[in-house]
């Protein structure tokens, strides 16, 4: 093998690379799974405003929708690989960030007397996590193709 094939054979690898983080990056970010997790942020949150056996079921409802994404997520993937530190600690600051959203919703609406505070909330949650993948992938989509080339 000449030093010209290899470097040819390490350019392809290069490039496969940067494709598969493209794909990652863009499942990860379709229109539907985007949906489902604003939906189930949303009957997640919103069900402790009803009362006690409704308030169960539907949490539970909330933990059905969301294993059947996650699961559904991973088994349609085209590319499979493992998160870095670095995608784990953006996932960490934007669940940070939809919990101060939450919060910060839940005193406001306390605050002003309006009904079904946590309704109101999971509202502002879930229009907050749509609202947050808009710019949320781009930050992904960067941090994959550095890590890929540090490989």
């Amino acid at each position: 093998m000449t030093s010209y094939e290899a470097q040819a054979a390490l350019d392809d690898i290069r490039r496969l690379q940067e494709h598969t983080g493209d794909a990652y990056v863009h499942h990860g970010f379709s229109r539907s799974y985007v949906l489902m997790t604003a939906v189930t942020l949303f009957v997640e949150l919103s069900s402790f405003d009803l009362p006690h056996p409704w308030s169960t079921a539907t949490l539970a409802l909330g933990v059905v929708l969301l294993a059947g994404t996650l699961i559904a997520q991973e088994r349609r993937a085209p590319v499979r690989r493992r998160h870095s530190g670095r995608e784990l600690l953006l996932y960490a600051v934007a669940s940070a960030v939809l919990m101060l959203v939450y919060l910060a919703s839940l005193a406001t609406t306390r605050a002003t007397g309006l009904p079904a505070p946590h309704t109101v909330a999971a509202t502002a949650v879930a229009l907050a996590s749509l609202a947050g993948a808009r710019f949320t992938r781009p930050l992904l989509a960067a941090i994959v193709r550095r890590d890929s080339r540090n490989v």
